[in-house]
């Protein structure tokens, strides 16, 4: 997805290139500053989105700028698998195959093809992941590298209150001191119920910056335009 910070046909365009492709130093920087006010602006509106978390960090690292091949030229463009994610959303779909299909899937004894999913939790407050609960995470914060949640302190949790504590049995904990991750591990098979992608609507960010944009780029290369008309007469006039 790209936008041309003076598209082809727009009146300002028409009346720049009335003055020939020569350099004209204002324009090329009021283009530039244009072209930076675009990218920031639909990095606002990315962030400002209501976007998944995740795809929303990535979209953003693909929004970039670049200069065209004249001096009256600038790109703003935004590509690849998350753009699309988010501006085209996801329909439902059978995650199974795709997992089965994987390298890391094996094949049991009986010949059944299966695959042991990890999935990452966070400690309370940590962004981007899906948090354990405060007392699940002191359950485990003490046990050695390596362990799991077993079936004792599940119970220990049920007793408290704690909501759901059977979800965590088998939270492991790995690596070392200062750099502990937390993980859950499932293991799926063709046989195996759920494992469908839910239906993820779409986010049009980018048709939404392409309005915002119209009305704050056109005063910028026009000043810079004046500037330089302003600098050919006084030079003329000389």
């Amino acid at each position: 997805m790209i936008i041309n910070i003076l598209p082809e046909g727009s009146s300002l365009k028409k009346l720049l290139e009335l003055h020939g492709r020569k350099l004209y130093p204002a324009i090329k920087n009021a283009v530039a500053a244009a072209a930076r006010l675009v990218q920031a602006q639909w990095i606002t509106n990315v962030n400002n989105s209501g976007a998944k978390e995740g795809w929303k960090r990535r979209y953003v690292d693909a929004v970039t700028a670049r200069e065209g091949d004249t001096d009256m030229e600038a790109f703003v463009e935004a590509k690849g698998m998350f753009v699309n994610f988010v501006e085209n959303g996801i329909k439902s779909f059978d995650m199974k195959p795709g997992l089965l299909n994987s390298p890391k899937a094996k094949t049991s004894k009986k010949g059944i093809r299966y695959m042991i999913v990890p999935f990452q939790y966070g400690i309370p407050g940590t962004q981007h992941i899906k948090n354990m609960p405060p007392e699940v995470y002191s359950a485990i914060r003490s046990l050695s590298s390596g362990s799991s949640l077993g079936a004792r302190v599940i119970s220990a949790l049920k007793e408290k209150g704690t909501k759901n504590p059977e979800f965590y049995q088998g939270l492991t904990k790995v690596g070392e001191e200062g750099h502990h991750q937390y993980f859950s591990f499932r293991v799926v098979s063709a046989k195996s119920k759920g494992w469908i992608y839910p239906i993820i609507a779409k986010v049009p960010i980018y048709d939404d910056t392409k309005k915002d944009i119209v009305n704050k780029v056109l005063p910028i290369v026009h000043e810079g335009l004046m500037k330089d008309l302003e600098s050919e007469v006084g030079r003329i006039m000389k």
